[in-house]
């Protein structure tokens, strides 16, 4: 019997290793949502790719644009429920322990993720806290953090192939993954005020391009009736 190939994982924040340590990084409170944000769509990708983070978060560093690098990972499941490591994170980032003072949107959104994250016995799928983050924070979806979303996407590696995939909800990935063709072009829908769309839309709100990319067939018959394409002047 075969046994199944090692899957290598390529994402930004774990091959790239320089910056400033997560500590002393000065960051705004929605920066450090961003952060966290980042680190889930990195454990998400852990998860499916099979490995797992190595040494917890203290060792991770922050580049100049504000985006989670430095991840030590090693193969392996985790053994740390995901919202627990999550929650140590944001502890960690707002400096406020169990609590977390102060006003401000993204601090109100910090307690409610805490408030979340606090079940103890059985995991939160890590896909499921990507979309918690963004429920809690939806300001991640603007411009300015466009790069940080681009941590929802890596690719995984076997056998020398390689497959992309995006952390989220699995309506968000199936959507991305049907309506773009390669790295570049998922990375500039996820930059992009679009992104909201994709994770958002109803089948019957999407294009009939993407539908049928995505293999929905009738939903995109019904999508090209309601809005038919303008015939050129």
């Amino acid at each position: 019997m075969s046994t199944p190939s090692e899957v290598h994982l390529v994402h930004p924040a774990i091959e790239t290793r320089e910056g400033e340590t997560l500590g002393a990084a000065r960051l705004t409170d929605q920066q450090r949502l961003a952060i966290v944000l980042q680190a889930s769509a990195v454990l998400s990708h852990l998860e499916h790719a099979g490995w797992r983070l190595a040494s917890g978060w203290g060792q991770t560093v922050v580049d100049g644009e504000g985006l989670l690098r430095g991840v030590r990972v090693k193969k392996g499941r985790a053994r740390e429920l995901p919202q627990k490591s999550l929650r140590h994170l944001l502890e960690y980032l707002f400096q406020g322990g169990k609590e977390i003072p102060g006003r401000g949107q993204a601090r109100r959104a910090a307690r409610s993720l805490l408030v979340e994250w606090r079940q103890p016995l059985r995991p939160i799928p890590v896909d499921r806290a990507v979309g918690q983050i963004f429920d809690a924070a939806p300001f991640l979806w603007r411009s300015p953090f466009g790069a940080a979303r681009k941590a929802l996407l890596g690719e995984h590696v076997a056998d020398g192939h390689g497959r992309l995939w995006v952390a989220g909800r699995g309506t968000f990935r199936r959507r991305l993954l049907g309506a773009s063709r390669s790295r570049s072009e998922l990375e500039a829908i996820l930059t992009s005020d679009e992104a909201k769309d994709f994770w958002e839309a109803k089948p019957e709100d999407l294009d009939p391009i993407t539908l049928v990319r995505l293999g929905r067939w009738q939903a995109a018959v019904t999508a090209w009736r309601r809005r038919p394409p303008e015939s050129p002047k």
